[in-house]
């Protein structure tokens, strides 16, 4: 931005060393921000580079790749806040520090900064928070915050939340088929195994009150209402034969356009055996997961050395060609696949030998959690992920 002042060490030649030192899921980097909540050093991931989070402001000057490009430009339609707040508002929970850190786009920061936001020439009232240099009358180090509305705390329903419900063609549009409870970031989420190879077409319903339905633009990209005005206007899908299973999740607050997928059938998902392969024992030998009695996830434990980075991928059926491992972003799980090799899961390392603890749910959206605990000690489901 033309209020970017480079410190006086820059050069390419450094510039150059401190991206080596991004991981290579890095879609979006800061050469510098501001910790507006001074809780960035949490994130600290080299001696370099730290990850991005709610609290990081400003653009003063970045890089994207392309995909960097393309995600940045999903998650800021609509646009409801200023740039750098609306590109941090998608996170996922860190596991060492307990904090939520910006996965779409996947960003990260130089610290410390190559660069830094020149307020002695450019005078701004726009951000809300300053660099440490230019702080009170005191030379205090200390910040004084006043975050955008709802962004510190996310909305709040002043009551019930609402109950929202999918209806459409597949069964003559007469059953309601509710969403999941709201996940905490403002997103519902519903599934729907559906006949494969048919079109369908569908609404949203809230209340179960059919004077208040969500529907598409003649675009399809945006939802409209709730309103009595929907009649044939609806969403409309081709299921694919291999993959009936209908995942979808929708933002009321309309920060994100309506996101869905076909996923595998359950009954296909959990026919198959699963195995935890990783770095541990060099790829050697994959550990068999156990069936959850009372639920659609399976299990796999393995002792890690100390001082060891966990790099792990999930085996189906006893064979490399059908592997299962996180797409660049980390947003997705991708596979079973033949195209899973050196796209691993990295948990990272630890002072001393742990048990880690893999749960595998491959239903729907599917997800991989971690758990650890100390050599000795059962395994349960209260280990920290």
């Amino acid at each position: 931005e033309d209020d970017c002042q480079f410190l006086p060490d820059f050069s390419q030649e450094i510039f150059e060393e401190r991206l080596e030192e991004v991981p290579e899921d890095w879609q979006v980097v800061s050469l510098g921000c501001v910790d507006a909540l001074g809780l960035q050093p949490l994130l600290q991931i080299s001696p370099g580079v730290r990850r991005v989070y709610n609290g990081s402001r400003e653009t003063t000057a970045y890089i994207m790749n392309i995909d960097g490009v393309r995600t940045a430009l999903s998650v800021s339609f609509p646009l409801m806040w200023q740039l750098d707040t609306q590109l941090t508002l998608h996170e996922r929970l860190c596991d060492e520090s307990k904090m939520s850190y910006t996965i779409r786009p996947m960003s990260y920061s130089f610290w410390p900064p190559l660069v830094e936001q020149n307020k002695e020439a450019f005078a701004t009232d726009v951000q809300k928070d300053q660099h440490p240099r230019y702080l009170g009358q005191s030379g205090s180090e200390s910040y004084t915050v006043l975050l955008e509305p709802e962004t510190a705390d996310r909305k709040v329903w002043p009551g019930p939340l609402p109950r929202y419900s999918l209806v459409g063609s597949w069964d003559d549009w007469s059953k309601f088929h509710d969403f999941d409870g709201e996940r905490g970031n403002g997103v519902f989420s519903a599934e729907l195994l559906l006949t494969a190879g048919k079109a369908v077409e569908f609404q949203i319903v809230c209340e179960r009150d059919w004077n208040q339905r969500v529907f598409p633009t003649a675009e399809g990209d945006l939802a409209l209402g709730p309103s009595e005005a929907a009649h044939g206007r609806n969403w409309r899908l081709d299921v694919p034969a291999e993959n009936p299973l209908l995942c979808i999740d929708w933002c009321p607050s309309g920060a994100l356009p309506l996101q869905h997928k076909f996923c595998e059938a359950p009954a296909v998902a959990l026919a198959r055996k699963y195995a935890l392969a990783g770095s541990w024992d060099g790829w050697r030998k994959a550990r068999e997961f156990v069936k959850e009695e009372s639920e659609n996830s399976f299990t796999a434990l393995v002792e890690i050395p100390a001082d060891h980075t966990v790099e792990f991928q999930i085996v189906c059926d006893r064979s490399w060609n059908q592997r299962i491992f996180p797409s660049p972003s980390g947003y997705e799980i991708l596979g079973p696949s033949t195209e899973g090799h050196g796209k691993n899961w990295k948990v990272g390392s630890f002072p001393r030998p742990v048990l880690l603890q893999v749960v595998w749910n491959p239903i729907g959206a599917r997800s991989v959690r971690c758990f650890v605990k100390d050599v000795g000690t059962a395994p349960d489901r209260q280990m920290h992920p």
